[in-house]
């Protein structure tokens, strides 16, 4: 998975803890009020193509 998680704009995959501060903060009164928010921790950048992002060339496996 190395290989696969090099090709990512972060150079690497989310660690879990990173996941769970921002399910944390979701969860939280700081948020506010969210609806229909998505969180793409797969690291694309949306608006930055011309349609949707690529996706991986592969699928991902543990």
């Amino acid at each position: 998975m190395p290989r696969i998680a090099a090709t990512l704009h972060f150079g690497r995959f989310p660690k879990p803890e990173e996941v769970a501060k921002a399910v944390l903060w979701m969860a939280s009164e700081d948020s506010g009020m969210m609806t229909g928010a998505v969180i793409h921790f797969d690291q694309s950048v949306w608006g930055g193509y011309d349609g949707q992002a690529p996706a991986p060339a592969e699928p991902l496996r543990p």
